[in-house]
């Protein structure tokens, strides 16, 4: 699997200004490999994904194992947290040379991966969602970095009218609407995926495909409030509801979701604010233990805190 990635790095850097869609293909490929399919000799058909991820679904290991399944076991544990970081690490590769910001890696590499996390086999199904998250995570943090130098190219602009210094300012000005165009971009793509991956697989048939979103959406938020957070219940809410999923492992992911949260000075105001009315909320089902007993667990953990 690492030999795979990465090739795939080097594929990125060494192939993509001369053949942008094989380039970005090989990260397609990693993650149908990552799930255990056969790659050799398959096409991307990007016209027809359903019939390629059928071939895809033939070529699976016929035991049902892939790398990810055995998440709790110690190696298994390695793997997926390896999985998770290399996918970051290529997310940031091209980041630092544009290729983030371009139109191709959208139609290739984030298109492919909401149809693979759709799919009906578990394996490719689980790993897509898994890249997915990993994958959102990483534009989340870049997107923080972005607003970052907004505000920062923004006290330039002010201090250079001031100066009285037309030249630097122009200069200033162009950088600032590149960042802009670029954090409305990555934003734009942050909700696609989040529309097409999260709002699926948070509730799928498969309890650890649904926590493994679940916790993913904490790590969003935490890399990136001033998206994920505004308005504070955009996100959040789908946290909230799977406070009264039957499954009890569901509910503890949830739970472990916002005490992560709640580890976060910046942003701790703002999710006691949405937990509050969670807990108050009229639409709590009396009779439903085990949502109550989370809220009641929430209530604990923020008067605990204070």
């Amino acid at each position: 699997m690492l030999r795979s990635l990465v090739g795939s790095e080097m594929c990125i850097r060494d192939r993509y200004s001369s053949d942008e869609d094989g380039a970005l293909e090989e990260l397609v490929f990693f993650i149908c490999e990552a799930a255990g399919v056969d790659v050799t000799d398959l096409a991307l058909d990007h016209d027809e994904k359903e019939s390629t991820v059928a071939q895809m679904i033939e070529r699976l290991r016929v035991d049902g194992v892939y790398p990810l399944s055995h998440k709790e076991a110690g190696k298994g544990k390695k793997i997926y947290t390896g999985f998770v970081q290399m996918q970051q690490h290529i997310v940031a590769e091209c980041c630092a040379q544009d290729i983030l910001f371009g139109d191709k890696f959208f139609e290739v590499v984030i298109q492919w991966l909401a149809v693979l996390s759709s799919s009906n086999a578990r394996a490719i199904r689980h790993t897509a969602t898994v890249a997915s998250q990993a994958t959102m995570v990483q534009i989340a943090k870049v997107l923080a970095d972005l607003h970052t130098n907004v505000k920062k190219f923004e006290e330039m602009c002010d201090a250079e009218k001031d100066a009285d210094n037309s030249a630097k300012l122009s200069q200033i000005e162009q950088n600032l609407a590149t960042t802009q165009e670029r954090a409305e971009h990555l934003e734009s793509v942050l909700s696609w995926l989040f529309k097409t991956v999260y709002t699926n697989r948070y509730r799928d048939e498969v309890a650890v495909i649904r926590n493994d979103v679940i916790s993913s959406i904490g790590d969003c938020i935490i890399a990136c409030p001033a998206f994920f957070l505004e308005p504070v219940d955009a996100y959040l809410k789908y946290v909230g509801w799977t406070l009264s999923f039957r499954d009890g492992t569901t509910r503890v992911a949830t739970l472990g979701t916002l005490v992560k949260l709640y580890q976060q000075p910046e942003i701790v105001t703002t999710v006691e604010q949405f937990t509050c009315l969670l807990y108050t909320s009229d639409a709590a089902d009396e009779e439903d233990s085990g949502e109550l007993g989370g809220r009641r667990i929430i209530l604990k953990k923020r008067n605990a805190d204070k």
